[in-house]
């Protein structure tokens, strides 16, 4: 008898700091939302070797730290919660067996939490200046969700940037930002949404490696994805059954045709650059070029050490003002 009794335990392969590589909330049998049989109606492992894969592929993602949380009381006796936070965003080029980061942006913002204005910018240190911005939430979690989200709008404006004529540009996350249109392919590395339903769940355990599931819809309130689940490496022994998965996902605008090639290229290509263990805690999600990518923009964030004294000095400052 196991230590769970008879179910049949397995290890997430993912350094536990980073939280979970497989973080499904639960397979719901709620097929609503979804249209399932677009490209096949019979659910086989799906594979196109001979496609034709773009010469050019640009890899964009983000990095971010939160620097200090940051806590305040109103005259009322209510929390306010606050944080300083920095973020870095790029891309990687590969082509022509060559890699080289053509963009990288840091951002570094202060957040007040329950709609408190956002006041001016606060300088900590010279040359580190952070640009103020305000949320409603009035959760400790608020502030960091906000910076959150600016690292994401800045990864979509830069893929916005790079959209061009040959070249596919694979970016972290689900396509939140339906501006980005035809040009570029999401890519959700941790999975918290299955969308399939519960029969579906044997199947994708044992998707082979370097296959894909059938093209689905996903249709959301404010627009609709083409989406698609893709193994980039086989599960180790012990290891999860849904180890080295992940979804891709291209906006509805761009048709299903467009979208059964998108599934077939990055089907073809991203399993070619999966990660190893050896290098990259979180592999083989974490793609060989966007590990690379996120630990130059770390580096160009700055000293943490540093930067977290020149912060407690400068609110230490204000306060004796």
């Amino acid at each position: 008898m196991g230590i769970w009794g008879s179910l049949d335990i397995r290890i997430d392969p993912w350094d536990a700091d980073y939280g979970a590589s497989t973080g499904f909330e639960a397979f719901e049998d709620d097929e609503t939302n979804l249209d399932l049989h677009l490209e096949s109606t019979l659910w086989k492992p799906m594979c196109d070797p001979s496609v034709r894969t773009p010469d050019q592929w640009l890899f964009v993602d983000g990095v971010r730290r939160i620097e200090a949380r940051l806590v305040a009381m109103t005259a009322s006796g209510e929390l306010v919660y606050g944080a300083f936070g920095s973020f870095g965003v790029g891309a990687v080029r590969i082509g022509a067996g060559q890699a080289s980061i053509v963009v990288e942006e840091i951002g570094r913002v202060v957040v007040a939490g329950s709609g408190t204005p956002a006041g001016d910018a606060v300088e900590v240190m010279k040359n580190l200046t952070y640009r103020p911005i305000s949320t409603p939430r009035t959760d400790a979690d608020g502030p960091v969700i906000k910076i959150q989200a600016e690292m994401r709008l800045a990864e979509a404006r830069v893929a916005a940037s790079l959209m061009e004529p040959g070249v596919l540009v694979v970016a972290d996350g689900p396509l939140a930002h339906r501006e980005l249109g035809a040009g570029v392919v999401g890519y959700v590395k941790r999975i918290f949404d299955p969308y399939l339903p519960r029969e579906h769940a044997p199947f994708l355990a044992s998707l082979p490696a370097a296959t894909r599931t059938p093209v689905f819809a996903i249709h959301g309130k404010s627009h609709s994805r083409f989406a698609w689940f893709l193994r980039l490496a086989p599960p180790a022994k012990g290891h999860s059954p849904l180890a080295g998965i992940v979804r891709m996902e291209v906006d509805g605008s761009v048709g299903l045709d467009t979208a059964v090639e998108l599934a077939n290229q990055t089907t073809v290509r991203l399993p070619q650059l999966a990660s190893s263990r050896t290098f990259d805690p979180r592999a083989p999600q974490n793609l060989i070029p966007v590990g690379a990518l996120e630990t130059h923009l770390r580096h160009l964030l700055g000293d943490a050490a540093l930067i977290r004294r020149a912060i407690e000095a400068r609110i230490a400052e204000d306060s004796n003002g």
